[in-house]
């Protein structure tokens, strides 16, 4: 009698998408993205207006004179926004965050030393252009790569840095410039924390998860073909394509209409609120809070956006807005600015 061969069960071969820890890689990418968009708020407008009133107390500069370098620095990152886009697109975030926390360590040492109007308009408008432009863009664009499925949850996890930054920033800034007592050492802390925030992209940062042997989301390679089937390639555009669909002007302009709305908000927030009648202290706590809540706003938004769509949730945001504005106009009172 002859021995049968002892069956065994067929195993399928598999190509693992995570690290043998369990942990997909594209979280520490988000961690990075994170701290990038957090420490683009630098030379966002709140923390600029925790400068001004002192700046035109020193120089004799007026207030539209302060404020005319946010405009000349959103102009040059305008401008700049294609070449910076189409770096991104070739060699990922990492550098480009990198490279645009020392540029704004650069600009904010300078601005510590400045003694005219000029220097104002010059180097917080390049240091303006380079986190607008630049490495606020590069942290949410970071992340698209890894994620599909997650994608809506994960941009506002990342979205959630910035408000964050809005929140702590002119607090901190406030306290080092009364400790201090001089507004230089403002922008020396800022210049430490610019160079702080690329530590975690030059550690982590990696442009997708394909150069690793990773998929998006973490999810395995598929092997049966009827998965394969039902994978959805996404949809891709270059430049050239993206420019001629309606949808990309249609988002262009909101998105720019609302980065002008917001960052005048920003600027002006304090000063109005301070002309209204309230002390400058339960303006700046406004501003505070108003940031705080954004960032549960940011995280919960890419919540409601996995659920119902962004083109809804955005909708909805931008008539919100604009409800807010329109209160903010006539508050006259702590609670009413709340």
């Amino acid at each position: 009698m002859s021995a049968q061969p002892e069956s065994r069960p067929e195993v399928s071969p598999q190509r693992p998408a995570e690290p043998s820890s369990g942990f997909f890689y594209g979280w520490w990418v988000v961690f990075a993205a994170f701290f990038a968009t957090f420490g683009s708020v630098t030379f966002f407008n709140p923390v600029l207006g925790v400068f001004s009133q002192l700046l035109e107390d020193d120089f004799g500069w007026t207030r539209s004179d302060v404020a005319g370098a946010l405009s000349v620095g959103g102009l040059a990152a305008g401008v700049g926004a294609p070449f910076v886009g189409s770096i991104l697109d070739r060699w990922g975030g990492r550098w480009v965050i990198v490279a645009s926390g020392v540029a704004m360590a650069i600009c904010a040492l300078i601005l510590s030393q400045m003694t005219s109007l000029w220097h104002l308009l010059v180097f917080y408008a390049i240091g303006r252009a380079v986190s607008v432009g630049a490495m606020n863009p590069a942290g949410f664009i970071a992340t698209a790569n890894w994620f599909v499925r997650r994608r809506s949850l994960v941009t506002g996890i990342v979205a959630v840095g910035p408000r964050v930054g809005m929140a702590l920033f002119p607090v901190i800034v406030a306290v080092v410039i009364e400790v201090a007592g001089s507004w230089r050492a403002g922008w020396v802390t800022l210049a430490i924390i610019a160079l702080s925030v690329t530590v975690p992209s030059l550690l982590f940062m990696r442009r997708r998860p394909e150069d690793m042997g990773l998929r998006p989301d973490g999810d395995p390679e598929p092997t049966d073909p009827d998965e394969l089937l039902a994978i959805a390639p996404e949809t891709d555009f270059t430049l050239r394509e993206a420019i001629h669909t309606r949808a990309y002007w249609l988002v262009g302009v909101a998105v720019g209409l609302v980065m002008f709305c917001g960052g005048s908000v920003n600027f002006h927030q304090i000063p109005h609120l301070v002309d209204q009648g309230l002390p400058r202290t339960q303006a700046a706590l406004v501003v505070t809070v108003f940031s705080g809540v954004g960032a549960f706003g940011a995280f919960f938004g890419g919540v409601i956006a996995q659920k119902f769509t962004m083109r809804w949730t955005m909708a909805a945001s931008l008539v919100g807005m604009g409800a807010s504005i329109l209160l903010l106009m006539k508050a006259a009172t702590l609670t009413a600015a709340l």
